[in-house]
C-alpha cells in the first residue's frame, strides 16, 4: 500500500513536519515488527512510528508475550536507519538531534496509528471472515483464503499471535483498495479478546470450529462450557454465522429466532450472548451442506446432491480435517463460489505453515507433526479415520507450559492402534515407568530395533503418525539425523 505525504498529513492530523514533500510516497508504515521480506528495497520510504507494550498493559490486557519499547532505543534506531522518516510526538523530538532528520510531528502517535487504521477500513468495501475455535483453525483459515483467492482479491492476516497493533499493522500496509475479503483467525488468550477483535473487524462471516479446553488455565475459561460461551461472541457483529454441530459443546449452542431477519439471539445454556444481526446461520455437520448430502467414505469425503457428485480427498484423514474441509466449503458456498472450483482447492491444499506434513522416516511415509506438544492437537490427529495407526512420540516439547497432563496423554495414546514412544523423549521417568506396561506402547531404545519393528508390520491398511514437538523451532529443514535416538540426554529405565 502506498501513502503520499499530503494524505498522511492529514489523517494523522500532524502538528509538524521537516523535511519532507508534498509529493513523497511512503510504501511501507512501520507500526510493528513484520519480517524483512515484506518489505520493499527501497527502505527510504519507510515510515516508522515507535510504539511499545508497557509491563501493565501485557499484564492486563493479555495480549502480548513480552513487553517492548521503541521509545527508549529510538536513537539507536534513527541512527541506524537515516534514511527513514519517523513520527515523534514533542516528548521524543525533545530528546533526538533533530538536524536533517525527516519528521512528522503529532500530538498522540498511538492515536495516529488509529487515525490511518479506521483510514483504511473506511476506505475499503472488503468483506470480513473471521473464524474461531480450539483447534484447526489457522489451517481453515488458510484453506478458505486459498479457496477465495482463485476468483477475488483476498488478504489473509497471519501471524503466530494475532494482536490489535500486528493487525492494524497489516491492514494499513496490505488492505489494497481493490481488496474484495480479509480472512483471519480470532484467538482468545483472555476470555475478551474474541469480542474485542470483532469491535476492531467486524466480521460479514463468521464462524467457530470446536471448542477444547486447552485454555481453562486462564481466568473465566476454566470449562468448555465457559470457552465456547466467549468464542461464541464471534457472532455478535457478524451478518451471518456457522456453526460446526458435532462439536459435543457446540451442538447446544442454540439460536433464538433464528428464521428473523433483523434480529436473532445467541444463547449458550441459559446464558444470553447478545443481540446480533445475524441474518442466518448454517450448521456443519456430515448431514448436508447447503444442499448437499455429505457421506464419510474410505475414499474421502463424498458431497452429492441428486445426480451431481463431488469428492474431497483428505491429505489426512482426521475428524479435524472432516472440520476444517466442511468448514470452508460452507463459507465458501455462502459466497456463492462454484463448489466444484472449491472443493479443487480443498484438493489441492498444502498448508504453508510447518505443523504435519507427509515424509519419508524411518523407511515409510508418515505424518510429521512438528508443532508444539498440545494435548488437543494430539487427541484431534487421534480421532481419524484410518483402519489402523501407529504413533511415534520422538520428542515432547510443550512450550511455555509449566507441565502436561500425562493422564490425558495416556488416553491420546490409547486410541493408536500402536505407539512408539522414545526413551529420550523428555517426559517424566515414572511416566515412562508406567507406559511400559501398556500391551499397545512400546519403550524406543535405539532406531534400529524400531526400523527392524516397523519392517515387519504389514502397512496396507496402516497410518504412521511422527511428533517432535517443537522441531521446526530447532532445526530448519527435516533430517533423519536430527531425529536420531541420543544416549545421553536420557535415563535408564
Amino acid at each position: 500500500m502506498k501513502y503520499t505525504f499530503k494524505d498522511l498529513e492529514k489523517i494523522l492530523e500532524a502538528k509538524d513536519y521537516q523535511n519532507i514533500k508534498d509529493e513523497e510516497v511512503f510504501t511501507h508504515l512501520n507500526v510493528c515488527k513484520i519480517s524483512s521480506e515484506e518489505i520493499e528495497n527501497d527502505m527510504s520510504n519507510v515510515l516508522f512510528f515507535p510504539t511499545y507494550v508497557t509491563k501493565e498493559e501485557k499484564e492486563r490486557d493479555g495480549w502480548y508475550i513480552s513487553v517492548f519499547n521503541r521509545r527508549e532505543i529510538i536513537k539507536d534506531i534513527i541512527k541506524n536507519n537515516p534514511k527513514w522518516t519517523y513520527v515523534l510526538d514533542q516528548e521524543l523530538l525533545d530528546q533526538i538531534d533533530k538536524d536533517n532528520l525527516k519528521f512528522i510531528k503529532v500530538e498522540d502517535i498511538r492515536k495516529s496509528i488509529d487515525n490511518i487504521y479506521r483510514h483504511r477500513l473506511e476506505s475499503s468495501s472488503a468483506k470480513i471472515i473471521a473464524l474461531t475455535g480450539s483447534v484447526g483453525k489457522t489451517t481453515t483459515v488458510g484453506m478458505v483464503h486459498d479457496i477465495i483467492k482463485k476468483e477475488h482479491k483476498a488478504l489473509r492476516l497471519y501471524s503466530k499471535r494475532l494482536t490489535p497493533l500486528n493487525i492494524k499493522g497489516r491492514i494499513i500496509n496490505y488492505l489494497e483498495d481493490d481488496t474484495e475479503f480479509i480472512a483471519l483467525e480470532m484467538s482468545i488468550y483472555d476470555k475478551d479478546h474474541v469480542e474485542k477483535l470483532t469491535e476492531l473487524l467486524p466480521p460479514d462471516i463468521s464462524a467457530i470450529m470446536n471448542v477444547e479446553d486447552s485454555h481453562s488455565d486462564q481466568p473465566g475459561l476454566n470449562s468448555r462450557d465457559n470457552i465456547a460461551y466467549y468464542k461464541s461472541k464471534i457472532f455478535l457483529k457478524a451478518k451471518q454465522g456457522i456453526v460446526n454441530r458435532d462439536d459435543e459443546v457446540l451442538k447446544k449452542l442454540n439460536i433464538i429466532g433464528g428464521d428473523q431477519k433483523n434480529m436473532n439471539v445467541l444463547r449458550l445454556g441459559d446464558r444470553v450472548i447478545g443481540d446480533t444481526a445475524i441474518n442466518s446461520l448454517q450448521d456443519v455437520s456430515k448431514d448436508s451442506i447447503k444442499g448437499y448430502k455429505v457421506e464419510l467414505k474410505a475414499e474421502g469425503i463424498r458431497l452429492f446432491n441428486g445426480e451431481e457428485e463431488h469428492l474431497i480427498k483428505p491429505y489426512i484423514y482426521t475428524k479435524l480435517f472432516v472440520e476444517q474441509a466442511l468448514t470452508s466449503l460452507t463459507i465458501a458456498l455462502n459466497l456463492n463460489i462454484n463448489i466444484d472450483e472449491a472443493v479443487e482447492s480443498i484438493n489441492n491444499y498444502k498448508p504453508v505453515e510447518k505443523r504435519i506434513n507427509q515424509e519419508q522416516i524411518l523407511g515409510k511415509n508418515m505424518f510429521f507433526d512438528a508443532d508444539i506438544t498440545t494435548l488437543d492437537r494430539l487427541n484431534k490427529v487421534a480421532e481419524n479415520y484410518y483402519n489402523d495407526t501407529t504413533m511415534i512420540v520422538r520428542k515432547i516439547n510443550i512450550g511455555e507450559k509449566k507441565e502436561i497432563d500425562e493422564d490425558k496423554l495416556m488416553e491420546i495414546f490409547n486410541k493408536f492402534g500402536k505407539v512408539y514412544v522414545y526413551q529420550d523423549a523428555d517426559v517424566s521417568k515414572d511416566f515412562l515407568e508406567n507406559l511400559s506396561g501398556v500391551d499397545n506402547i512400546s519403550i524406543v531404545k535405539t532406531e534400529e530395533g524400531l526400523s527392524e519393528e516397523l519392517a515387519d508390520n504389514d502397512d496396507e491398511d496402516r497410518a504412521y503418525f511422527y511428533h517432535y514437538g517443537g522441531y521446526y523451532r530447532k532445526f530448519e529443514t527435516l533430517d533423519e539425523e536430527n531425529l536420531m535416538y541420543k544416549k545421553e540426554d536420557s535415563f535408564e529405565l
